[in-house]
């Protein structure tokens, strides 16, 4: 597990809610959000870090998500219990501030889609690609680029994103889109 603090060390709410140590091969957990790996706290055999490539070097965020389901899928991981790791959250950290994040974690998943043999968990990396694809055409359609944000948005469609994710994503980005070039 890893902790949030503030600047003074004063203990903060996780962004991504609440740690839930599993153990054992964790793909269908992180493909369907039952958990996740943070990579402050993980400690990878060198020799299996370089069986994988270690991190995307093409990648300039979520190179952590990409390697982390690339490690789920090749081992087993052990989970502890206890805070091992703390993380202080800043206005400069370097994910807090990613306009284009949805994007770039989408790129993920269509990664993992090509990669998994299995069809279930293909399936599954699927509709997370989908479901980032549908959100960055959502952060699209909120600032005003609204053939940019359909085009995704139907991207997500043709993709299989859920339908509420679809109406949840268009309708909040032409909300947005609505209220601030009123």
């Amino acid at each position: 597990a890893h902790a949030l603090v503030d600047r003074t060390g004063k203990s903060m709410p996780l962004r991504a809610g609440t740690f839930r140590p599993v153990s054992g091969r964790l793909i269908r957990q992180l493909l369907t959000e039952e958990t996740g790996a943070s990579v402050i706290n993980w400690l990878v055999p060198k020799q299996l870090f370089e069986m994988l490539g270690g991190f995307d070097q093409q990648m300039s965020l979520r190179e952590d998500l990409d390697l982390a389901l690339r490690l789920a899928c090749a081992a087993d991981a052990i989970a502890v219990p206890e805070v091992i790791a703390l993380a202080r959250e800043h206005l400069d950290r370097r994910t807090r501030n990613v306009h284009e994040q949805h994007r770039l974690t989408a790129r993920v998943f269509k990664q993992a889609v090509a990669r998994l043999d299995d069809l279930q968990l293909r399936r599954l990396a699927q509709v997370r690609y989908a479901a980032h694809v549908a959100n960055a055409g959502r952060a699209l359609l909120a600032k005003g680029r609204l053939l940019a944000g359909m085009r995704l948005i139907g991207q997500a469609l043709l993709n299989g994103a859920r339908p509420h994710t679809l109406l949840r994503a268009a309708s909040a980005g032409l909300w947005h889109a609505i209220r601030v070039n009123r």
